[in-house]
């Protein structure tokens, strides 16, 4: 048998959750069902299930805690009848992030008196006021054309395929990592969620996208995929059972 432990991060903070998804597969990379899986932290920590056996894909979820900084090894066994026992491991990182100090610019502003500033002259006056008229009128215009883009966007929402950020439905832009949506779009294979670029699981199931030798053709967009594939990842159409 053939164990791999597969985490979304390589470290944590301490109190926080992480999910450790292991999977167990024979020759040729097929799944191998109902194997017992035990997990050991080293130090200690919180897992949670600490064993279990594997789905029809092969895999266990289990979700570790820890509450001190450090690094903890997840040591894992498994055992099927029929096959020989086999063993690995993963190092996890536990450590608290850095604060984000903002620092700010003060300007002292010194008021100056009567006798340093001589008074405008009346044409001065006329060009201050003509130029607070015109920004002004382009405030107005700016605030009402900013104000209808908000409310075209009110709706649908999707997420962003780079990041998983929520976003409007016809943002080009997402707004917290600033990629292009124009690329190339990926679904989960078990769920139909809709993933983030080539990610290893998907963070709506926590499954890793099937695999087996057989496969079969989508019924929307003719993609091949692996049979016992619910939806296409290419398209994300859902799949007849």
């Amino acid at each position: 048998m053939i164990v791999l432990l597969q985490t979304a991060h390589a470290s944590v903070e301490p109190g926080q959750n992480l999910t450790i998804i292991v999977t167990i597969s024979g020759k040729n990379n097929t799944a191998i069902q109902d194997a017992l899986v035990t997990l050991q932290p080293i130090p200690a920590g919180n897992v949670n299930p600490i064993s279990g056996t594997t789905d029809p894909n092969g895999q266990f979820t289990s979700i570790l805690t820890t509450f001190e900084e450090g690094v903890t090894t997840i040591k894992v066994e498994a055992k099927k009848s029929g096959y020989q026992d086999t063993s690995s491991e993963i190092k996890i990182s536990t450590k608290q992030a850095e604060p984000q100090i903002e620092t700010k610019n003060t300007t002292k502003l010194e008021s100056a008196t009567k006798n340093d500033i001589n008074p405008p002259s009346s044409g001065l006056w006329l060009i201050i006021i003509s130029l607070i008229v015109v920004a002004s009128s382009i405030f107005i215009v700016f605030g009402k054309s900013r104000n209808k883009g908000i409310k075209e966007n009110k709706g649908e929402m999707t997420l962003c395929i780079h990041c998983n950020t929520q976003m409007p439905l016809n943002a080009k832009v997402c707004p917290k990592c600033g990629k292009n949506q124009n690329d190339k779009k990926s679904f989960c294979m078990n769920c139909g969620f809709t993933l983030p670029l080539a990610p290893d699981i998907c963070p709506r199931c926590n499954k890793m996208p099937p695999s087996g030798v057989d496969v079969k053709s989508c019924r929307s967009c003719g993609e091949v995929i692996p049979i016992v594939a619910n939806f296409c990842n290419t398209c994300g159409e859902g799949q007849p059972e």
